[in-house]
């Protein structure tokens, strides 16, 4: 990935490079505007783990409800309630 290329393109958008307990934090100390949504797409139960802190952060900085995509959730559309959908 060319990381230059790709900070170049952002307009309203900032990206964090780094390990998930590192980046987080750093994150919310930047304040920024109301968390909407998330997209946890982590490999790994810690890494997954250590980025659901963010739901830790000061309220005012979460909305009351915030919609959470969590990507590869083994089985989510195989069980017996969801047979025939």
């Amino acid at each position: 990935m060319d990381v230059e290329k790709l900070k170049n393109n952002l307009k309203n958008a900032q990206l964090c490079l780094g390990l998930v307990e590192e980046t987080i934090p750093k994150f919310i100390k930047t304040k920024p505007a109301p968390i909407t949504f998330i997209s946890f797409d982590l490999d790994y139960y810690t890494s997954t783990v250590q980025a659901m802190k963010v739901l830790e952060a000061d309220q005012s900085l979460l909305i009351p409800r915030i919609h959470c995509y969590v990507v590869d959730i083994t089985g989510f559309t195989f069980s017996e309630f969801t047979k025939g959908a």
